[in-house]
């Protein structure tokens, strides 16, 4: 229902008539978000859940750095309500509660939900003393955006909130710490009992997919379910190693689909599953595992290339062509156009290649892009236009995703192409980080469309965001994703052509919603891991096992004295087709994992030379 301002009296009376309850709304109950919350951040903003940070022990609270868009001072995060809180019961009687612990310097804030379109919200400036206090505003003093027209969104539907949230409004200040806990409405109870373990969790095979499926735990209401992944046996104790299949799955829906790719070709692949309920409250149950584990092939996807072009930014793409690019094809199903602008007739109309390279000082983006009606330049926003973004997360990714963009040793890039400059959306100051030149080149495609070549360095990059230097490493899983912009001339974008399934036009805030890669032919890194404090007498080359193997095995080797260490391996023909170890070691024993994803079957030999010590082995690779 809508509730403008001169009916709230009227309604109010209908309430009480009606016998209506004011239900409270939990955002955060000072350990964790309930199972209806997910969060997003906006303007470079990020938020997560700090263990121990709350104001009593072992208590929790939200951690907000701030970030500054457009380097005007705005920045936010917030939180989507699914299914959504309805406080008409609660407007005329109840407030909003939280407790905040801000530092020196922090600026004005502005708190504001959302409900059918329209927007109520507080402004306040908290105590800056980096001490917790607790604030409180009644839902009937929330107002309307200063300054904006109240037509623009119409009335707040208070019966359907779908979003609260903390912002700056021009006083957002670039890595400013913020604590947010105990946040709700009403006086809630809180329910501290992990629900029951779902169970008659079941998984089977389908086209490149593999569907789960479980019975909803009885005597919850509004709980949600997350289901994992592993290509190991998962305890019911733990899910340490876990991938995530799906999150947030409602109750009653009781299916997951678990989409399974590969890099480059298509592979056989053992995966084991596991579900968890989180109740209403946010409280989660044991890990129940599937009985047994489902073999099925996985999707050969696009990788990033080791072997970048020779690069020249003049729109000639043709030193690309040894690369396979990642597709975004209406027609064959490789590209996905979003539900908010979905105005794309075709590829004709919108379709895009890409191509993405790597090697130690470089990123390298190319892309060659079909638009029928190609205008670079109407807007002022690069993303109004016809332009593509591209978005990178430049870590090996394993486990739980992030829901924002994030900085530091796990950093998240949002690269906008503009006619004239390349941006990067989520960092402050980040405009015209390489205008047109040697390593930027955008412009016109002859025939439809448009072609951009682009490259930057990594230590450039690192030091535009304050990131970790990044070195790409062969095995890397890197989440990614595209908008390609389609505008057709208007004034506003019409169509968003998505190389993620979920990407939905939220990719810009909400990492969780990428696909991903890998760089290379690899699953995983190579890594060598040491058994501390072992006496070791003698060099030693154990066996592989398993042998014969599909694709992945292991090699053990002692070491006897610290130095320089090679572990190669050999196709029959002795030519190297992968460098395992090549550094210094310290007396120990090792084991080193090896992928040979990207490999054929057959036999290979794999060496290992330290000091005057060479040994050679033969493995098999069956596939």
């Amino acid at each position: 229902m809508n509730l403008p301002a001169d009916s709230v009296v009227v309604m109010f009376d209908e309430f009480k008539r009606f016998g209506v309850k004011a239900v409270p709304a939990v955002i955060f109950n000072g350990i964790t978000f309930p199972s209806n919350i997910t969060t997003w951040a906006w303007g470079e903003s990020t938020i997560d859940v700090e263990p121990g940070a709350g104001p009593v022990p072992n208590s929790n609270a939200i951690k907000w750095v701030q970030g500054d868009q457009w380097g005007e001072g705005w920045t936010g995060i917030g939180t989507t309500n699914d299914p959504t809180f309805n406080l008409a019961g609660a407007w005329l009687k109840d407030t909003v509660q939280f407790k905040m612990k801000a530092e020196a310097g922090v600026g004005e804030l502005r708190f504001q939900l959302e409900g059918g379109g329209g927007k109520r919200g507080w402004n306040f400036t908290p105590t800056d003393d980096n001490q917790w206090h607790t604030y409180k505003v009644a839902l009937q003093d929330l107002i309307y955006p200063p300054g904006e027209d109240p037509t623009k969104y119409g009335p707040i539907d208070s019966s359907a909130i779908n979003s609260f949230g903390m912002m700056a409004e021009k006083s957002g200040i670039p890595g400013k710490v913020i604590y947010i806990t105990d946040w709700w409405t009403g006086e809630p109870e809180f329910d501290v009992i992990p629900p029951d373990a779902p169970k008659n969790v079941f998984a089977f095979g389908g086209d490149f997919q593999n569907v789960i499926t479980w019975e909803d735990v009885p005597g919850e209401t509004g709980e949600k379910y997350d289901v994992y992944y592993s290509a190991n046996p998962i305890t019911d104790a733990n899910l340490d190693g876990a991938e995530v299949a799906a999150l947030n799955i409602t109750e009653t829906n009781q299916l997951a689909t678990h989409l399974i790719f590969a890099p480059v070709t298509d592979q056989s692949v053992t995966y084991y599953y596991a579900v968890v309920c989180k109740d209403a409250s946010g409280n989660k149950s044991v890990v129940s595992v599937n009985s047994s584990a489902v073999t099925n092939t996985a999707k050969g996807v696009t990788t990033i290339s080791l072997n970048p072009p020779t690069f020249v930014a003049d729109g000639d793409l043709s030193e690309w062509q040894s690369i396979t690019p990642f597709r975004m094809f209406v027609s064959d199903g490789t590209g996905h156009i979003v539900t908010s602008a979905n105005k794309i007739d075709g590829d004709a109309d919108c379709s895009a290649l890409s191509w993405v390279a790597v090697d130690q000082e470089y990123l390298y983006v190319a892309f060659d892009v079909t638009d029928d009606i190609f205008v670079p330049d109407a807007q002022s926003t690069s993303y109004l236009n016809d332009a593509p973004d591209i978005y990178l997360g430049l870590y090996n990714w394993h486990g739980t995703p992030h829901t924002s963009l994030k900085r530091g040793g796990t950093p998240d890039y949002h690269f906008r192409f503009a006619y004239n400059r390349v941006l990067i959306d989520n960092i402050s100051s980040a405009d015209s980080i390489v205008g047109l030149g040697d390593d930027y080149y955008f412009g016109e495609a002859i025939g439809s469309g448009y072609r951009v070549e682009f490259r930057i360095k990594w230590a450039d990059l690192a030091a535009i965001g304050g990131d970790s230097l990044f070195t790409p490493v062969e095995g890397m899983r890197i989440p990614i994703d595209y908008s390609i912009n389609d505008a057709d001339a208007t004034n506003e974008r019409e169509g968003i052509l998505a190389y993620s399934l979920n990407n939905e036009d939220k990719s810009y805030g909400d990492v969780s919603r990428w696909a991903y890669t890998w760089i290379g032919s690899l699953w995983n890194p190579v890594g060598v891991e040491n058994e501390a404090g072992q006496t070791v007498n003698e060099y030693t080359l154990s066996q592989n096992y398993p042998n014969p193997f599909n694709p992945s095995t292991q090699i053990q080797f002692s070491v006897k004295n610290t130095g320089l260490v090679s572990l190669k391996i050999f196709d029959v023909l002795g030519r190297e087709v992968a460098t395992l170890v090549n550094k210094e070691l310290s007396t120990g024993n090792y084991t080193v994992n090896f992928n040979a994803a990207g490999l054929a079957s057959g036999i290979y030999f794999y060496r290992l030379e330290s000091g005057s010590f060479i040994k050679t082995n033969k493995m098999m690779l069956l596939k």
